[in-house]
């Protein structure tokens, strides 16, 4: 009976010792495919966006000192609170103390890349396509009704709305644009404008529809902003519009956002109704590129910004009409980035937002 217990005593240390080997195996292993399917992510961002691509790198990096500094300190309370055993007085060889926490150093904070990967895409990729069946369909303007669109820079107007200004003149209803900077941050004023004009001419808005306001490109927040407001105010006096569209004032470009923030503030205090759109915002369009049997869907960041989201659905005609304007914008399609972000915009549909009530 001694022999017996003393054999199945062995035998089950013999296991314990086994299984821990194989788990701190199995551990080194995932260890490793978490940092080859996190620099993998990481590439994937850079390739699409270099800024974006670091922006996310310094995000991982500091989720995982934050998480291993947790685990640091939660390790020690263990150690503080773990029941003493007869072998816990037996010194651990310093040599492999050592290399065990140079290890854990250089491990445990790759190790959490796949979970802040994984944050990141959740917060900031788009839905699925198939969502875009749930989404409310935005109605066609009434013929004669007055709409008035503010874009911060030359192209935002046809990419964000174009194929609903085409959709909107064809339907009998006007049109008016007002480009609020100059397009000027790579001394290209002139042609911008050019562009500009042939695509909205494409899109059949007439030049006299068109306001410039000329404001430095990039610059709006050093404007005055109350007398940037009051040439919105005029506008919209002089228009009467039914429908004002304009940037969100959650866009990331600066422009974009201090365009939002005027025009909504005006629309508040009036009847006028308001039709939001974005431009930039991280992981949208998504993909970019030309993807035209492809749905434009907001990423989840966007969806967190307001739920109120229309689709806007274009015909064959209307894409070919939008695509056609977007070539005419010859300075922005030669940076492949930027070529790339045009084209993402060419899709079945575009997106509003109106804002809650």
């Amino acid at each position: 009976m001694h022999i017996s217990k003393f054999m199945i005593g062995k035998w089950l240390k013999k296991r314990r010792t086994s299984l821990i080997g194989m788990g701190r195996w199995l551990w080194r292993v995932f260890l490793v495919a978490l940092i080859v399917l996190g620099l993998v992510c990481i590439l994937k961002v850079a390739n699409d966006n270099p800024r974006e691509g670091l922006l996310s790198a310094c995000l991982i990096l500091a989720a995982s000192g934050t998480v291993f500094t947790l685990l640091s300190i939660g390790k020690n309370i263990v150690r503080i609170w773990k029941p003493q055993n007869r072998q816990s007085d037996i010194p651990s060889s310093p040599r492999r103390s050592r290399k065990r926490r140079k290890i854990a150093i250089f491990l445990l904070p790759l190790g959490i890349l796949l979970v802040s990967w994984v944050f990141y895409s959740w917060y900031f990729e788009s839905l699925p396509q198939a969502v875009i069946h749930i989404i409310g369909e935005l109605q066609m303007p009434a013929t004669g009704e007055r709409i008035l669109v503010f874009t911060p820079h030359p192209d935002d107007e046809t990419i964000g709305v174009g194929g609903y200004i085409a959709a909107s003149i064809e339907s009998g209803a006007s049109v008016w644009v007002v480009l609020v900077t100059d397009g000027n941050n790579k001394g290209m004023e002139l042609q911008r404008y050019q562009e500009f004009r042939e695509a909205v001419n494409i899109l059949g808005v007439p030049e006299e529809n068109l306001f410039f306001l000329g404001y430095a490109d990039g610059l709006l927040k050093n404007q005055d902003q109350n007398e940037i407001r009051a040439r919105f105010v005029e506008i919209v006096l002089q228009i009467q519009p039914d429908i004002i569209i304009a940037p969100h004032p959650e866009d990331l470009h600066i422009d974009h956002k201090i365009t939002g923030v005027l025009v909504a503030s005006i629309a508040e205090e009036t009847d006028i109704t308001l039709y939001q759109y974005f431009i930039h915002d991280n992981h949208f369009p998504n993909p970019r590129g030309l993807v035209p049997d492809g749905y434009l869907l907001p990423s989840l960041r966007m969806i967190v910004i307001g739920q109120n989201w229309r689709r806007f659905m274009l015909s064959g005609e209307i894409m070919d009409v939008k695509q056609e304007a977007i070539l005419q914008y010859r300075s922005q399609l030669r940076n492949s980035y930027l070529r790339n972000l045009l084209f993402g915009f060419v899709r079945q549909n575009e997106l509003f937002l109106l804002p809650d009530d």
